[in-house]
């Protein structure tokens, strides 16, 4: 069965919220991190979409714990996959701006969302925008670094995602903040 972006999509959206689309499956050792640097951002116009691929570790417990101090809603049912998780949870996304990303990742700098909007409410021909990604050892210690700054683009939203990445571009989505308005419109 295939997924499209655009298939029933929340045409209305928040102005400035962004939604954060977490996937997660069995994972609870993590999800924690990954809330917390959620909830360290300066940023708090936030929505958290975790989707579940139904768990059996503590992942909900982990959760739960996060549940008053952030604005989360959890899709808990079986998937085919990261990617058919996303597409549920970008689905149920109600934000102008979304990233997605996964239960072991996390953002490293608390102004990272204020950055990004700030930039992407300045400069209206982006597409998104991409920081630095790090990839670290349990110590924490960084082991390799990506960046890639802004993605520009004046293709139609279907079309932008395979430009950049039929030309070889890597997109490191849990880096990337996205206008909504690419997969709504």
């Amino acid at each position: 069965q295939a997924y499209w972006w655009s298939a029933a999509l929340n045409k209305a959206y928040s102005e400035g919220l962004i939604s954060v689309v977490v996937i997660n499956r069995n994972h609870g050792e993590y999800i924690g991190q990954t809330l917390e640097s959620i909830l360290r951002q300066d940023f708090k116009r936030v929505e958290v979409i975790i989707v579940d691929a139904l768990s059996t570790d503590n992942s909900m417990q982990e959760i739960s714990k996060y549940s008053p101090k952030l604005d989360i809603r959890v899709i808990r049912e079986f998937d085919f996959g990261s990617s058919h998780g996303i597409i549920k949870g970008v689905k149920k996304a109600k934000g102008e701006f979304f990233v997605i990303t996964t239960s072991t990742d996390g953002f490293l700098d608390s102004r990272w969302f204020s950055y990004a909007i700030k930039l992407l409410n300045t400069r209206k021909e982006l597409a998104g925008v991409q920081g630095r990604i790090s990839i670290v050892n349990a110590k924490g210690e960084a082991l390799k670094k990506f960046y890639q700054s802004r993605f520009q683009s004046t293709l139609s939203p279907g079309g932008f995602f395979c430009h950049w990445l039929f030309r070889g571009i890597p997109i490191l989505e849990t880096t990337c903040i996205w206008r909504a308005t690419l997969v709504r419109d």
